[in-house]
């Protein structure tokens, strides 16, 4: 690989492979005065690459240190790179390697659907009280909507490619878990030895536990009063398992929705069954009362180590998944507005 740094005389750039827990130094050279460089080092197998300049920095809003890019490409390609050392990762250019191009094309995106995202919240910090917050919301979900139909297209586009794992990893999987599961077995057809597509196809694996139409795992927690509870205790019912915790602020603030939710369709058939990602018990207590959250709980405080969290793989809060009366998952992940209209729904066809 070679190429020019344009400002980045007599710095040193480090080329390295991205690994699932760490990266592995492949190569380094130091930029000449007129900042050429060139790199002997070569990658073998086709994964995700990093070409840093200078020392590792912190990560910016867009996960991606400003001093480095991530490349794809393997041992056939010839690379030419080109940037701008004071703006090195937002000014390259890739010659020579076809998926690092794609690449470049999805973290444009992601950065042009983040600052509109950024700009409503800058709206709503300058005024506050003039904040139409249903607008804003309507906005946010057209703005997401649009970067999910940029990525569904971009996978159906270049199936197989080495690139779509990116994308993907910008997809919902729950709103979109068949295009996710048909993109992630095409690359696990074509790239099955790679360790970042071995693990995305362990994560899919887990996920088709847990699909819509699955039935839902049974678990046992205890009560705030110590009693048993589990979750097929609700059989029966349509029932809300929601995970969340009394210090987790959005869990807090989504609380208010639950309630006005359970109120409008407890009459119905309807259950919410909460449980506290907490590590105490007396925080989740006092959560429970302060919010007002009448419906049954239970928890093993056992925080991020929960044994119900992990078995629905539950890797952030609040998170909530919604159950036929025979246990079977037929929603995921609905909060506020989205969650009124999918009971709207099914108590509408009843």
């Amino acid at each position: 690989m070679e190429g020019t740094i344009q400002g980045g005389g007599g710095k040193t750039l480090f080329f390295e492979r991205l690994l699932p827990n760490g990266t592995e130094l492949i190569d380094s050279a130091k930029i000449d005065k007129s900042g050429n460089f060139k790199l002997y080092g070569r990658p073998q197998d086709k994964s995700f690459y990093k070409i840093r300049l200078g020392r590792p920095q912190q990560a910016n809003n867009f996960a991606i240190p400003v001093n480095e890019v991530v490349l794809i490409t393997d041992s056939t390609e010839i690379i030419r790179f080109e940037a701008d050392a004071s703006n090195f990762n937002r000014s390259h250019t890739v010659q020579g390697s076809a998926e690092s191009q794609l690449l470049k094309e999805i973290g444009d995106m992601a950065i042009k659907t983040q600052a509109r995202l950024d700009s409503i919240n800058k709206a709503y910090q300058s005024n506050p009280n003039g904040f139409d917050a249903v607008q804003a919301n309507a906005v946010m979900n057209t703005i997401m909507a649009e970067q999910d139909a940029f990525l569904l297209d971009f996978i159906k586009k270049h199936e197989g490619k080495f690139v779509t794992q990116q994308a993907l990893a910008l997809l919902n999987p729950d709103k979109n878990f068949d295009a996710y599961r048909k993109a992630s077995d095409a690359l696990f057809s074509n790239y099955g030895n790679n360790p970042f597509i071995q693990n995305l196809n362990a994560m899919v694996q887990n996920m088709m536990k847990l699909a819509i139409g699955t039935v839902a795992p049974d678990f046992s927690v205890k009560t705030p009063d110590d009693k048993p509870v589990s979750l097929n205790d609700f059989k029966g019912k349509y029932v809300l398992l929601d995970f969340w915790a009394s210090w987790c602020g959005p869990c807090r603030q989504e609380n208010p929705n639950l309630v006005k939710t359970y109120e409008k369709y407890k009459k119905k058939n309807f259950e919410i069954f909460g449980v506290s990602l907490d590590q105490k018990k007396e925080p989740w207590l006092e959560a429970i009362e302060k919010d007002g959250l009448v419906w049954p709980h239970g928890s093993d405080l056992g925080y991020w180590n929960s044994a119900p969290a992990k078995l629905y793989n539950v890797s952030q809060i609040p998170y909530n998944f919604l159950l036929d009366p025979e246990g079977k998952i037929i929603a995921k992940n609905l909060r506020g507005a989205e969650l009124d209209k999918k009971l709207e729904e099914v108590f509408a066809a009843l």
